[in-house]
């Protein structure tokens, strides 16, 4: 993953321990996250959405949640894309997975995906109100 740290990374707060379960891209669109995830799933690699905000569960609808009641989460989570990541993952799959993302951006031309995760942390102000 090396190569891929010019991206936007998401800083560790110094009062907050991580629990390094997953390593996700915030990609710029729906449409380029579900593309991503066939180009990831063409190479033999799984990747999915993430997250399904409570308001949209069957229980948060039950509940008196809706489609839009929270725009910005629902907008935010249309956009999440989980990577692999395990016990003992590899660095050349790591290296396999980072590179066929970059093939990826350079195929299709997109803004690059902005990284978070427990792997990579910079000092970038910016990027911790990007992602915060």
């Amino acid at each position: 993953m090396r190569s891929l740290q010019r991206h936007h990374t998401r800083v560790n707060d110094a009062n907050r321990e991580q629990t390094y379960h997953m390593f996700y891209l915030l990609m710029p669109s729906r449409s380029e996250r579900d593309a991503l995830i066939e180009h990831l799933r063409q190479a033999g690699i799984l990747s999915v959405f993430h997250y399904v905000p409570l308001h949209n569960s069957p229980m948060g609808i039950k509940l008196g949640g809706s489609p839009g009641q929270c725009p910005v989460t629902g907008e935010v989570s249309s956009r999440l894309l989980r990577l692999p990541l395990f016990f003992d993952i590899s660095e050349a799959e790591l290296e396999t997975v980072a590179g066929r993302i970059k093939s990826f951006e350079l195929a299709s031309k997109v803004s690059a995906p902005q990284w978070t995760g427990p792997e990579l942390s910079g000092s970038d102000p910016e990027s911790r109100r990007a992602l915060s």
